[in-house]
């Protein structure tokens, strides 16, 4: 996840808009990105602090104590990342009701916060979302729109890509014609279909089965093409395990930048020089820049209706 999706998620949740898919895409970016943490620590931070420094304030300080404790609204998740979410909005409301002055009396609102937030408390069901479709074409069946919640169903795309997070840290896109079933955050099988995953040191041990046998990473970045007669496989990299179906406990290791073909009689060695596999952060430039070229035509055409002479009345939809 980029810096601006980042903030644009923090924002949404600390203003209260924030729907049930971006919020776990938020808390799974938390769990695996220290990055994402400082950042989600300073913005809610500075909300604090603006909020303690211009909110009303009554004679007795009951306002300004409210303001102090919405910042603790943080929807929890389940397991590790609920205390991570509290941790850190704990953490920065217990600052601002310092620098408030208002600890003391502020500790039962506090309770009363948590208790308020577990009461709407948003339930994922699923192992992770829709980062972006593109120009997908589903054969029938389960349909995933950017957004949505993975679940563990079989999925039948006829053309397309598409980008999911899921919530173990690990990227996956999907590409072309594919069948492939999310088994778990940890897992996928893919029958049909071209997939590339990239997974991050907390998730050493993905795992992605085919009919021609399965991969497990050792904390990589690798692409997977399988049809029915063979299973291509390039580390782009990193390193990853390759269990044949047949296996007798036998496993081959591929290393940075090395490439394998699997079909029913075996094994043999590609020249990765003519996949040409693309990283994942590559196609996210790619996809960046076509959003600054699209929201570039938007800017122009709003200046040049700006401009018209019969213009009566102009709203910008500015947050202000």
């Amino acid at each position: 996840m980029n810096r601006d999706t980042c903030e644009r998620l923090i924002d949404a949740l600390l203003d209260g808009a924030i729907d049930e898919s971006d919020f776990v895409r938020l808390e799974a970016e938390l769990l695996v990105n220290p990055a994402a943490r400082q950042l989600y620590y300073d913005r809610t931070g500075l909300d604090t602090l603006l909020s303690v420094e211009v909110g009303p304030a009554s004679e007795t300080g009951t306002d300004t104590t409210k303001e102090t404790s919405k910042v603790v609204n943080f929807p929890r998740g389940r397991g590790s990342r609920s205390i991570l979410g509290w941790a850190a909005a704990a953490s920065v409301a217990l600052f601002a009701l310092v620098a408030a002055g208002w600890v003391g009396r502020s500790t039962v609102d506090l309770v009363s916060a948590g208790e308020n937030v577990s009461k709407r408390e948003p339930v994922a069901t699923g192992f992770g979302v829709v980062a972006s479709s593109e120009n997908v074409e589903w054969k029938g069946g389960e349909i995933l729109r950017q957004g949505d919640l993975v679940a563990g169903r079989h999925y039948e795309m006829a053309s397309g890509a598409l980008t999911l997070e899921l919530f173990s840290g690990v990227t996956v896109r999907v590409e072309g014609e594919s069948h492939f079933e999310m088994v778990s955050p940890m897992e996928m099988a893919v029958t049909t279909g071209r997939v590339q995953a990239r997974v991050p040191e907390v998730a050493e041990g993905f795992r992605v089965t085919t009919p021609k046998g399965e991969v497990i990473d050792l904390g990589t970045e690798f692409s997977l093409n399988v049809t029915e007669e063979k299973a291509d496989l390039h580390v782009i990299d990193g390193s990853i395990e390759w269990y044949p179906e047949a296996r007798s406990g036998d496993k081959l290791f591929l290393g940075d930048g090395e490439a394998l073909r699997w079909t029913d009689a075996g094994g043999s060695e590609l020249d990765a020089s003519e996949i040409r596999d693309r990283s994942l952060a590559e196609f996210e430039a790619q996809a960046s820049e076509m959003r600054e070229e699209r929201l570039q035509v938007w800017k122009e055409h709003r200046d040049e209706l700006s401009r018209d002479p019969r213009l009566i009345a102009y709203f910008t939809m500015d947050r202000e």
